[in-house]
């Protein structure tokens, strides 16, 4: 396999992860959400992306990875926006043809390890209450459920529960 290479992203990187982040968000939910959800569009993701990487908050980073010059990996790591003394992850998502190749653990070892750097005792994040893999996958690391819900898509009752890691 070539090279991954981990950076910082910029603004400019907008267009690209908003198409990662779709691309990789309906591979991964089509066994959660039912066919006739509606699906993000690639003009709102793009502006949910530039927002988050022009934040003011300066305890944020957005880690990419990268294969010959794309984007296959993202991450975001900063202030938990519910309380501002706890660290937050958001917005893992590495593209299905490059799964199993750890990539998503070293995009969230860098934004850990970021959030210990910027002093944060304590983390939260979010997952899909039936993305199972996901759950999985940050149990084995540490994290436990909390009683916190958000509700995602409620026609269909899919919610997210929320998530904490002592640091």
């Amino acid at each position: 396999m070539d090279t991954v290479v981990l950076r910082d992203a910029s603004a400019v990187d907008s267009t690209a992860l908003a198409e990662l982040h779709r691309r990789t968000a309906l591979h991964a939910y089509a066994h959660i959400f039912p066919p006739d959800a509606p699906k993000p569009t690639l003009e709102s993701l793009v502006e949910d992306w530039q927002e988050r990487l022009l934040r003011a908050d300066p305890r944020q980073t957005c880690a990419v990875a990268e294969h010959d010059a794309n984007a296959v990996g993202v991450i975001v790591a900063g202030t938990d926006p519910r309380d501002p003394s706890r660290g937050h992850l958001s917005r893992l998502y590495v593209d299905p043809s490059f799964w199993s190749r750890g990539i998503g653990t070293r995009l969230y070892e860098r934004a850990v390890a970021h959030l210990r750097a910027q002093g944060f005792s304590s983390a939260s994040l979010w997952v899909l209450e039936a993305n199972a893999h996901a759950r999985h996958w940050y149990e084995q690391r540490g994290w436990t459920p909390t009683d916190d819900r958000v509700v995602t898509y409620a026609a269909a009752g899919i919610e997210d529960i929320g998530y904490q890691l002592m640091l």
